[in-house]
């Protein structure tokens, strides 16, 4: 269940982190609101009874938006959308142009098997999105030729947008309908963040590039509320300059940058420093 909020009062703040931990798949989420000193407290508040917990809350910079991707969704209208985990389809083509030329193939194959829904049928969010093994990372060095966040990385991401964008249009969509990477997801990005390879700033500015934001990101929860806002007003600075929707997912744990944590069914994910 999506429980979405246009805004955190003081009665969701009190409500909202037991509910998130009594019931396992309720998920959450909000608009970003610069002033409010009450979603600035629910990021410290909601871990404090679980870190998982902090995983299935998002905040949404501008528009929340109906897609199958929980937590940052809204649902608009009666209907039935999917997602697509194709990673590793992509990771078998030779080329970029390859993997256009067959993905177009195989959703030709499945618009045909969804057609008998008619009206029931919303959409697909087209984003390119990894879980564990089924990597977005790889898929990224496979089009640059390079270790994901060297030099190159950022021309990958923008090539592989353009891509979503030619499967994207001719068909029925909803939703984000870019690249993804969030960090407790690929573990990819994982092996990366542990080595020093991939850094917080890193991730802050691929979302000029991708949709989705700065997505299961772990911090350590000693991380001033003065910084913390300053993180969330460079991402809401990052949408409006887009002027796309982007989310987050930050989770602040107790430990400390460059280790790692158990999260749950996302299996261990390293701490990131705020300050690198």
């Amino acid at each position: 269940i999506a429980l979405p909020f246009r805004k955190i009062n003081e009665e969701v703040k009190k409500a909202l982190p037991e509910l998130l931990q009594i019931y396992p798949k309720l998920f959450s989420s909000t608009q970003y609101d610069s002033g409010s000193e009450e979603l600035l407290r629910i990021l410290y508040e909601i871990p404090e009874r679980g870190w998982i917990n902090a995983a299935k809350f998002a905040i949404s910079f501008g528009e929340q938006l109906e897609t199958p991707y929980f937590p940052a969704t809204v649902s608009k209208n009666k209907g039935v959308s999917a997602s697509l985990l194709y990673p590793d389809f992509l990771l078998k083509q030779n080329s970029l142009k390859e993997m256009e030329i067959e993905a177009k193939k195989a959703l030709s194959k499945i618009y045909s098997a969804l057609s008998n829904m008619k009206n029931t049928f919303l959409g697909i969010d087209f984003s390119l999105s990894p879980w564990m093994e089924s990597s977005v990372a790889r898929v990224i060095e496979k089009v640059s030729g390079t270790v994901f966040s060297s030099p190159g990385t950022i021309k990958a991401i923008i090539e592989i947008n353009n891509l979503i964008n030619v499967l994207v249009s001719n068909l029925r969509s909803l939703g984000y309908n870019e690249l993804m990477l969030p960090l407790g997801e690929d573990n990819r990005l994982k092996e990366l963040a542990l080595v020093g390879q991939l850094r917080l700033s890193n991730l802050v500015s691929y979302t000029t590039y991708c949709v989705a934001g700065l997505d299961m990101v772990p911090l350590p929860d000693t991380i001033q509320p003065n910084i913390l806002k300053n993180l969330l007003e460079d991402l809401n600075a990052i949408h409006n300059l887009k002027k796309k929707t982007i989310g987050a997912r930050i989770i602040l744990v107790g430990a400390e940058p460059g280790s790692e944590i158990e999260l749950g069914f996302f299996g261990k994910v390293p701490v990131l420093d705020p300050f690198l």
